[in-house]
């Protein structure tokens, strides 16, 4: 087993309006630290960190817990992309401590570590901690059974305030459209409710094929390579040219898209809303099984940058300022009737039960033909159908 010098418990959520990882801190401090004290012994590791984003008030109120379990803890901002690297680096920074000490790290957010806990107790992962907000009338933090879906999600948050939207699953960046019958499932951040009208939602559902077309409009201004993360590495690596290169079909050029994160900070900057990131992954996804030697280890070279951008100033540059805003803990209410759930489902999966069956919350319902991985009953109730996508259970 490979040696782990340093395990980080990480609370910082990895976009803006997300607090799915703060909120979980808060909720699960005991727990976290007895899980990072469980896996350093297992790992024989030297270092025990826990990172928390240094606007947040309310988590320092949980730092004396880590504290006295020996756990350091280091405030970071919140800068987005805030990749392993980079954390990496600015504890080994604020710490004093050579990079050396730090080479086998591993970095697990507060949800990872959660779930790591029930797995070493064994206890099944029936539920999860997101974030709803946005156009909602109570944007929350609320804890939800797996299959709960973003519908429900929504009702739960007394409903949007305005009759039209579109629903991002994940942050603002990264995060997909998606739709109301979409479920929760184990890696579910949260949902972002924004009307059909929000220039951000015009930019996320602007097809592949237009993208393509209006990438002509390049002025090569160079605004997208001045904040790339990847051009602080590769200095060859410089988006505004490779946006340039497709109007010319420069092959030459045109490769290095090859070399793209795809964190989607261009797309934040661009001045004429081109998606530059979008173009790229799809040149990225034609050269990619035509790599060299050369070319593949400069893509498995691990390096951090310190290019970024704070959170506030995405949401300055996305329009979504109106949405930051301090979360709740919440609960689902007593009066609420979920009556249903359905728990993502495939054919790598054996089930373990049959229509009609009823099973309690916990149970196993479907095992992996090809690991020790097993689905669980979020709810008690019966099995009400099984099909390729989801194993639905409806409350009796």
């Amino acid at each position: 087993m490979k040696q782990v010098d340093c395990i980080i418990a990480n609370a910082l959520d990895y976009e803006p309006l997300i607090q799915t990882e703060q909120i979980s801190a808060l909720l699960w401090a005991e727990k976290t630290c007895n899980t990072l004290r469980e896996l350093k012994s297992i790992n024989h590791s030297k270092f025990l960190f826990f990172t928390i984003p240094s606007n947040n008030k309310k988590l320092h109120s949980i730092v004396k817990i880590f504290s006295k379990n020996d756990i350091t803890v280091v405030s970071v901002k919140e800068t987005y992309p805030n990749t392993k690297e980079k954390i990496i680096f600015l504890i080994s920074t604020l710490c004093g401590l050579d990079n050396s000490e730090l080479k086998n790290t591993l970095l697990l957010s507060i949800t990872e570590l959660s779930q790591i806990n029930n797995l070493l107790n064994n206890k099944p992962i029936v539920s999860k901690i997101v974030t709803v907000t946005g156009n909602v009338n109570s944007p929350k933090v609320i804890k939800v059974p797996i299959g709960t879906s973003f519908k429900q999600l929504i009702e739960l948050s007394d409903g949007a305030n305005i009759n039209e939207y579109e629903i991002i699953n994940g942050g603002p960046v990264t995060g997909k459209i998606s739709s109301s019958s979409d479920v929760v499932t184990e890696k579910t951040k949260g949902i972002i409710v924004l009307p059909l009208n929000s220039p951000f939602i015009k930019l996320k559902k602007k097809s592949l094929y237009d993208t393509l077309s209006i990438a002509k409009n390049c002025s090569s201004c160079g605004t997208c390579t001045n904040i790339c993360p990847q051009n602080f590495n590769l200095t060859f690596f410089e988006p505004h040219t490779i946006m340039s290169s497709v109007i010319y079909m420069n092959s030459e050029k045109i490769k290095n898209a090859i070399y793209c994160t795809e964190c989607g900070l261009c797309n934040i900057v661009c001045p004429l809303m081109l998606s530059p990131q979008k173009v790229i992954t799809y040149l990225k996804e034609q050269f990619l099984p035509y790599t060299s030697e050369i070319e593949e280890r400069k893509l498995n070279k691990k390096t951090f940058s310190l290019n970024s951008m704070s959170y506030a100033r995405i949401s300055e540059q996305m329009g979504l300022c109106n949405y930051n805003r301090s979360l709740d803990f919440d609960i689902i209410p007593s009066y609420f009737h979920l009556d249903e759930v359905s728990i993502p489902f495939d054919n790598s999966f054996q089930s373990e039960v049959t229509t009609n069956q009823k099973v309690k919350k916990g149970d196993i319902i479907a095992r992996s033909r090809h690991s020790i991985s097993k689905l669980f009953a979020s709810i008690t109730g019966t099995i009400s159908n099984i099909d390729n996508n989801f194993i639905s259970i409806k409350v009796a």
